[in-house]
């Protein structure tokens, strides 16, 4: 018996030993995993990383008291401090809130859900710095000059064999990154950011957004509640007051758009969703349900003269969705119908009376009718009509292809052409007349029916005006030098 037991002590020490090599990094591993993933330990860490100095890391003063919760839950901090520079206030967020799923269901599922994120109060003071583009501004022509003179490298030969495989995994490979993304509740309280000259300013007193959820393409929003915001931006003078916005229910995607309720009020847009009823146009049933009813005040922008009323109206069709814009008190309207054809009509509009236009070369009042053929491209198209340019109509079409107006008088036929422009109202670019005359006597009889001699000194100068503002919309026509251009007519 006591030979036995002295031949177990060996075996008990090497017992005690291996479970103490195994268990003791066992414990180390998991208590890790512990603190790092689920106490305030982490957050603690990286709040000491930003206060201090060493290696430029840290911002000077910034003060963060109340860390609770963890980087796999979510977690709560109760104040965030930074100190202004010079005359500047200080920064500050008081109670923020964030919660989510966790890491692990991230990217397992690959589903991100935010369940909370709220801020109680902020105030932002930016530098005013950020806003001073005018060093990195770029000119779009110039951009396009530099590019349009470089020598494109040639591109390497592929076989459509190589292109499948290519596109093909390059949509698998989108696909494995497709992930849902759920906000569940959004709550900003007392929030304001602004710059520190005082040229900026943002206030957000109230903000709730519930159920946002961005899925397969599909947007889903259950509600949005703001109260009171407001915008300022001195440099483009602009000033926004937001009373109310409120929106219920919305799904968007490629093939859907519903929203069950949306209204928002301020100084510069006010708009409403109105349920109503579907209407037969040119012979067409079209089942519209509902209409994005917008009223735009002048102060939304500087060229604006006159307030004005632009709506939209929603038909569902299969899965599609078609639409007719209209507004400017019924003298603009386009329609997209069931058959895929369209057709935009605009009835004796004027658009001087709601807009600043500095083009002589925009007409004073059109009342034109454009349809379009199923699926056509949008430069194929039949417009019928006439607009008034200056004291002569022209009318559309023109017998000639290449032209598409004309206008007769008396004496005189002149053609006129659109410029190919998307940017602005359309306006004429190009005349021509039979007989043939000068591009200043073409004008004079366009705007004054008068012959170029029988102006007095301020029409001639208008005349000049327009004949060198057609040389900048067509180079090629002619001289756009300083020199007189009425000098050789």
């Amino acid at each position: 018996m006591t030979r036995s037991g002295r031949s177990t002590r060996p075996l008990g020490c090497w017992l005690g030993c291996l479970t103490l090599l195994v268990g003791f990094p066992a414990v180390v591993i998991i208590g890790s995993y512990v603190i790092l993933a689920h106490t305030a330990v982490p957050l603690k860490l990286m709040a000491m990383a930003l206060k201090s100095s060493e290696a430029g890391l840290g911002i000077e003063g910034i003060e963060i008291d109340g860390i609770r919760g963890s980087i796999s839950r979510g977690f709560r901090i109760r104040s965030i401090v930074i100190p202004g520079r010079e005359d500047a206030e200080e920064t500050r967020l008081e109670d923020l809130r964030f919660q989510y799923n966790g890491v692990s269901d991230v990217f397992r599922n690959r589903r991100f859900i935010i369940s909370e994120l709220s801020v109680q109060s902020a105030y932002i003071e930016l530098d005013s710095s950020i806003f001073d583009d005018t060093d990195s501004a770029i000119d779009p022509l110039t951009e396009e000059s530099e590019t349009s003179e470089a020598t494109p490298s040639p591109a390497p030969e592929t076989t459509p064999e190589a292109s499948s495989e290519t596109g093909s995994r390059e949509d698998e490979e989108a696909e494995e990154l497709e992930i849902t993304f759920e906000l569940r509740s959004l709550e900003l309280q007392n929030v304001r950011v602004r710059t520190s000259d005082r040229t900026f300013e943002l206030a957000i007193p109230q903000f709730q957004l519930a159920g946002l959820l961005v899925e397969n393409g599909a947007f889903v929003l259950q509600s949005l509640d703001a109260r009171d915001l407001s915008l300022r931006r001195d440099a483009i003078d602009l000033a926004l007051d937001i009373p109310e916005i409120a929106l219920k229910d919305a799904f968007l995607s490629n093939d859907r758009f519903d929203i069950a309720e949306f209204a928002i009020a301020s100084n510069l847009i006010d708009a409403e969703l109105q349920a109503i009823a579907p209407e037969e146009i040119d012979g067409q049933m079209i089942p519209y349900s509902q209409r994005l009813q917008l009223n735009i005040a002048p102060a939304i922008h500087p060229r604006v003269v006159q307030a004005f009323d632009f709506n939209i109206d929603f038909a569902p069709i299969g899965d599609r969705v078609i639409s007719r814009f209209s507004g400017f008190n019924n003298a603009f309207e386009q329609v997209h119908f069931p058959d895929r054809t369209s057709r935009a009509m605009v009835t004796s509009f004027r658009p001087r009376d709601y807009f600043q236009i500095e083009s002589d070369l925009v007409p004073e009042r059109c009342s034109l009718v454009t349809r379009r053929e199923a699926d056509a491209p949008a430069d194929v198209a039949e417009t019928v009509g006439e607009c008034v340019l200056g004291a002569t109509q022209f009318d559309f079409p023109a017998p000639d292809a290449e032209w598409d107006a004309i206008a007769r008088t008396t004496d005189l036929q002149i053609s006129a052409r659109w410029l190919d422009e998307n940017n602005q109202f359309s306006r004429f670019g190009a005349f021509t007349s039979d007989p043939p005359l000068s591009q200043p006597e073409i004008v004079a009889r366009i705007y004054f029916q008068t012959p170029l001699d029988r102006l007095d000194a301020s029409q001639r100068s208008r005349v000049e005006a327009i004949v060198r503002e057609l040389q900048q919309a067509q180079p090629e026509a002619g001289n756009t030098s300083g020199v007189s251009i009425l000098s050789d007519s």
